[in-house]
């Protein structure tokens, strides 16, 4: 089937209509008369002629931001009435109208949140995000089977994005109440000033990934180009410090990557897995995309530089999780390996990865099917109970005895001068999920209800004594 396209490009304020420029030679507009062209009336008769001829598909294009400040930038006159009169005829809704980023290599090419915007670019895809997707890029989008209930199927991306996020998950995702102009997503198109990279871009995890998959174990002396060109870092001499504090972190945790039998010689390639698998009465279906295919069977492997083990809280924790035992349960004799790369403990306590790692799948099918449906039904109860789970809050709850959960939780929910509480997370969905009510009152039902999800969710995840597996 032929498509027939009509593409008009660069209708941008100033440059269309074409202003005449003579250089003082035209004698034309100087001794005008009737029946001379007009250039600016031309290229306005041009362009509705252009509107008229097309019958199948029309594209009109303009520099909507300035390449140099970022800044909004006007369509040409013509197209500016156009675009008004489409509005007075359809209201605020623009299905039609696109915003491309500004560079080929920007996030939104490759996130998928937009099937508009889309790049089959490897080397632009290397300079982006590399892990963090709701689902592998070029995955089909999953759909129930056949006579299956929609009522019942929960999609495995929007579960772990709850889990992860409860505030803006409840708030943004389903009542659709958003904070856009205030959202993390916003902040590469605000130039960084301090030597801190923004946690939401998770440079540190992409930095690391990215070396391993090539197999080197040292970070570079300087910023690779797809950071320092990405503006997430500072210029001059902030954003060296910057890069430096990051490669320390990578540096320490590639040092225990080269000492790990399954990442010696670094890591393996991304092999996303499907998932289709009937959790009770609900049908779990999506993706794991953190599964890598080694020698030695499938690693489900994250990366968390600057911390250790202790300071993973549930956010981190419950997706991993549900990832590992639906792949536990779908594929039980598959070998399988949970590898998260921490900073290491001096004590010997064991740790939780290696605790996942020494379940028996067959042997708990059934204790994983229940884990798994307790999560479920927390997870489709939460707009009845939002303030029941919050992850950093819950982590406090859950970790310490009953004299010091209070303070700990006080200290999760609130912000003092050298920390970000939870509370204040940016971009402000958790407090205003929590407005009028203090989640961490010890007198209060809300922190009640917290403690009791916070403990429901320990035992949840854990095989041993929660204490020492942390």
């Amino acid at each position: 089937m032929i498509v027939r396209l009509i593409a008009v490009l660069g209708l941008n304020d100033g440059e269309f209509p074409r202003i005449g420029h003579d250089d003082g030679l035209d004698l034309m507009p100087r001794h005008a008369r009737i029946g001379d062209r007009d250039t600016r009336n031309d290229d306005r008769y041009l362009f509705l002629e252009t509107l008229m001829a097309a019958r199948t598909r029309l594209h009109l294009s303009y520099h909507h931001e300035g390449a140099q400040d970022g800044k909004p930038r006007n369509p040409a006159a013509p197209l500016a009435e156009l675009l008004a009169w489409l509005a007075s005829r359809l209201g605020d809704a623009r299905p039609w109208f696109v915003a491309h980023p500004l560079q080929p290599f920007d996030d939104a090419c490759f996130d998928g949140r937009d099937p508009r915007l889309s790049s089959f670019s490897r080397e632009y895809a290397a300079m982006v995000r590399v892990q963090d997707t709701d689902a592998e890029r070029f995955v089909a989008r999953e759909r129930p089977a056949p006579g299956s209930d929609h009522a019942h199927v929960v999609p495995l991306a929007r579960l772990l994005r709850y889990f992860r996020d409860p505030a803006a998950d409840l708030l943004r995702d389903r009542l659709k109440l958003r904070l856009d102009a205030l959202d993390a997503d916003q902040a590469a198109q605000r130039e960084p000033l301090t030597a801190t990279p923004d946690p939401q871009a998770r440079l540190p995890q992409r930095l690391l990934t990215m070396l391993l998959a090539r197999g080197e174990f040292a970070a570079p002396a300087q910023a690779p180009d797809w950071l320092r060109l990405s503006g997430q870092l500072p210029a001059g001499a902030l954003g060296r410090q910057a890069y430096r504090a990051m490669a320390d972190k990578v540096d320490a945790l590639l040092q225990v990557a080269a000492d790990d039998p399954d990442l010696a010689r670094g890591l393996p390639p991304r092999a996303p897995v499907a998932i289709d698998r009937t959790i009770g009465a609900h049908r779990v279906q999506g993706t794991v995309a953190r599964v890598h295919a080694g020698a030695r069977g499938w690693l489900l492997f994250d990366a968390f530089p600057g911390k250790a083990m202790a300071d993973l809280d549930f956010r981190a924790r419950l997706p991993l999780f549900i990832e590992w035992a639906l792949l536990r349960l779908a594929y039980p004799e598959q070998p399988l390996r949970v590898c998260l790369l921490t900073m290491p403990k001096k004590d010997k306590t064991p740790r939780w990865d290696a605790l996942l790692n020494a379940v028996d799948p067959i042997a708990r099918r059934d204790d994983l099917q229940r884990r798994l449906s307790r999560l479920i039904a927390l997870w489709q109860t939460a707009e009845r109970q939002p303030l029941a789970y919050l992850p950093k809050t819950a982590w406090a709850a859950a970790t310490h005895d009953e004299d010091k959960r209070v303070a700990a939780m006080h200290s999760a929910w609130t912000s003092s001068s050298h920390r970000t509480g939870e509370r204040d997370y940016a971009p402000g969905y958790a407090q205003w999920l929590a407005r009028g009510i203090d989640p961490v009152d010890p007198h209060g039902a809300e922190a009640q209800s917290l403690i009791a999800t916070a403990t429901m969710l320990r035992d949840l995840i854990g095989f041993a004594d929660f204490e020492s597996a942390s």
